[in-house]
């Protein structure tokens, strides 16, 4: 498979020496897509392999190309403002790679660094934030006094970043 869009499941082998080509649905498309580059190499009598198919799709989504018309309708985007984006800041960590103290608690023009970053998350256009703690909870809480953050715990933040996320 080449994982590019729309997505090129292709069946390839040979049968008394002939090459057989398992045509996927994307062989209907008017779009270009992988099929028609394995085709062309077919035709130019190049060997198609495993590897040289999925090394095709690297590089994302193939874009529309103007000699063909669109494939499909066009998915409609909700409006900006029906998007419900809330924020979850990661406070829980044990700053270990640190070598000490505790990062979120560093001071940055006089401000810990946990405080400055909820701030800043505050004056985003986010619904809400959320920040998770764990480790020196009621240090990191007392930073982010007056705030006004959704807080969540962390017991498990010694598990690594996914139970913090978890958490949020």
């Amino acid at each position: 498979g080449m994982p590019v869009d729309p997505g090129n499941l292709l069946v390839l082998g040979t049968l008394d020496g002939k090459r057989v080509v398992g045509a996927p649905g994307c062989a209907r498309s008017p779009k270009e897509n992988g099929f028609d580059w394995v085709l062309d190499r077919l035709i130019a009598g190049l060997d198609v392999t495993a590897s040289d198919i999925a090394g095709m799709g690297v590089g994302g989504l193939l874009m529309e190309i103007p000699t063909r018309p669109q494939p499909r309708e066009p998915t409609p985007h909700p409006a900006r403002s029906a998007l419900k984006v809330d924020i979850v800041l990661l406070a829980a960590g044990r700053s270990s790679r640190m070598g000490g103290p505790n990062k979120l608690l560093a001071l940055f023009d006089g401000e810990p660094l946990v405080r400055r970053t909820a701030s800043r998350a505050l004056g985003s256009k986010a619904a809400s934030t959320i920040v998770v703690t764990g480790h020196q909870r009621e240090r990191v809480r007392s930073a982010l006094g007056g705030l006004e953050v959704k807080l969540a715990d962390n017991p498990d933040f010694a598990d690594g970043l996914a139970s913090s996320l978890k958490a949020g």
